[in-house]
């Protein structure tokens, strides 16, 4: 019975064969139990024969997995036939150079999509320049870099035209839009050179009309073209001056605003409107010091009628949390402006003197001005020599100093009326007055101005401390006030209203009144209310 099922499927089988059933008859021959049997030997090379010649076909088309199952299923039913074995050997290369390629093509495609983001269509061209035609989507991405080409193109027409219609903001807008597509268009660059020369000349034109509105929009379109001219960083500069004057201006620090219209006249002298402000701006200063110099000023100064302020003066403060300090009174009246005491503040002029080390002028205010010695003289700073009553003013705005002068000052060998200090500058006020402005700290913004060779105040101070920050007392070259090492190091500072003393390292600090004279360790120092202690004649009170 057995005999009779088994030819049943070695029958069953040949006629698959026959009927091109392959897959049919390949089940039925590899069955184990009929590898006995001669017709299934014959069977089986028939099939190994077919599924050869079919691999063969399909390696033909590419089909490469298919053609090596089909070897595959040819060497299981022959095994020891070697053509099989190097035909699936041939099969298995074809796989694994069409993965590479596979691989290579996608990198490609990453590359050159990346390259055309970037607005290199050339760049994204090479990479795809030897693309088969069976690449689908290389294709697709050469059709994508002609599309953006030619938008590129249409769009250069666009700012060109632009340009010779004075629509400028159209120009670099077109101009924009066409780097992002293809930063290397034909006649890009000399196209944005030349809208840069067209912007700066409106930029700077507007400015000098007053016009700044327009003259920012100008930079802002300079900018966008990645514009770092010279040129435009001049504008830039004197848009940014004109906009902290109005800023000083509109808070009323018109010592300030004066001082950056100042440098503003001299970067940008075709602005007349920027010299027709400041002179406005002075004038509303002298009406500002006349109006003190009256019945105002000596109101400002009495016990029963103080200047005020919304919160007292604590140099620890962060300067944005410092309420912003009253109006000074005028340099020219030394009864209002020395008359601090009583109205429950500091006086304006301070003497510092140390045991040993010798006598500081301390002085507070934003505006320092310095002049001849001699009776009612006005001046903060008073120097026997030539100099006219009122020669120059040190003015400070923000952590900048500033020496400004009617008279005329050299500094560094150049004639001046308004000029930039810097740490170290000599200022020669005349032919016999020379001071040194020194700020030896970036961490206070106090400076100090000391006397030249030959050059004398009514008292025996060599350093006037300009004081608008803590004042540092010590032994480095960072401190405001020079200390032997053995002293130690201190800081000052106005807290509250009051004077705050206290060390640099280990010390929780105290308040001292003036006139008192402290000890700490080897150091002594006393400070008074200066007019208390320069007598009538300039001479030291002791």
């Amino acid at each position: 019975m057995f005999g009779r099922l088994t030819n049943v499927r070695i029958k069953a089988a040949e006629d698959a064969f026959e009927q091109d059933r392959l897959d049919e008859a390949f089940e039925i021959a590899v069955s184990p139990d009929l590898s006995s049997f001669a017709r299934i030997h014959e069977l089986r090379r028939k099939l190994s024969s077919s599924l050869l010649k079919t691999g063969q076909d399909l390696m033909m088309d590419r089909q490469f997995n298919n053609a090596r199952n089909a070897f595959v299923r040819a060497a299981q039913l022959e095994p020891d036939e070697p053509r099989i074995g190097d035909w699936i050997r041939r099969a298995d290369e074809a796989i694994e150079s069409e993965q590479a390629a596979r691989h290579q093509r996608t990198v490609a495609h990453r590359e050159a999509r990346e390259r055309m983001e970037a607005g290199s269509l050339n760049g994204a061209a090479a990479v795809l320049r030897n693309a088969p035609a069976t690449d689908v989507d290389g294709m697709a991405l050469n059709d994508e870099i002609a599309r953006r080409a030619e938008k590129a193109a249409d769009l250069m027409a666009a700012a060109q035209k632009a340009v010779s219609e004075h629509r400028l903001q159209s120009a670099v807008e077109n101009l924009t839009s066409v780097r992002k597509l293809n930063a290397r268009q034909e006649g890009l660059s000399a196209l944005e050179s030349a809208v840069v020369r067209k912007l700066a000349d409106t930029a700077s034109n507007a400015f000098h009309d007053g016009r700044l509105d327009r003259a920012a929009a100008d930079v802002q379109l300079m900018q966008s073209l990645g514009d770092y001219s010279a040129e435009r960083r001049d504008i830039e500069a004197a848009i940014n001056l004109a906009a902290r004057a109005a800023s000083a201006l509109q808070s009323s620090e018109y010592a300030e605003a004066d001082v950056l219209l100042g440098r503003l006249v001299k970067i940008s002298p075709k602005a007349k409107w920027a010299a027709d402000a400041r002179k406005r701006l002075r004038n509303m200063d002298d009406n500002r010091r006349a109006l003190f110099e009256g019945p105002l000023g000596l109101a400002a100064s009495i016990g029963n009628t103080p200047v005020r302020r919304s919160t007292p003066i604590d140099e620890t403060m962060p300067a944005a949390q410092a309420a912003p300090p009253p109006p000074l009174p005028p340099a020219n009246n030394p009864n209002v402006q020395d008359r601090f005491a009583g109205a429950g503040r500091l006086p304006r002029r301070m003497l510092l003197r140390i045991d040993g080390v010798g006598s500081f002028l301390l002085i507070r205010g934003d505006r320092i001005t310095i002049g001849r010695a001699g009776p009612g003289a006005p001046s903060d700073i008073q120097l026997l020599s030539d100099l006219s009553e009122r020669h120059a003013d040190i003015v400070r705005a923000g952590e900048d100093y500033f020496v400004v002068s009617q008279s005329g000052v050299e500094l560094a060998g150049n004639a001046t009326d308004h000029a930039l200090l810097q740490d170290g500058d000599r200022i020669r006020l005349s032919r016999r007055v020379r001071l040194t402005f020194s700020r030896p700290s970036l961490k206070s913004t106090a400076a100090s101005l000391e006397l030249g060779e030959g050059v004398r105040m009514p008292t025996e101070c060599r350093r006037i401390i300009l004081w608008s920050g803590p004042v540092l007392m010590g032994a480095t070259k960072e401190c405001h006030v020079r200390l032997a090492s053995t002293l130690g190091q201190f800081v000052l500072v106005e807290r509250g209203g009051r004077l705050f003393f206290k060390a640099m390292r280990g010390d929780a600090g105290r308040n001292i009144e003036l006139g008192e004279q402290i000890t700490i360790g080897e150091l002594s120092f006393r400070i008074t209310d200066w007019n208390a202690s320069v007598g009538t004649h300039g001479s030291a009170v002791s």
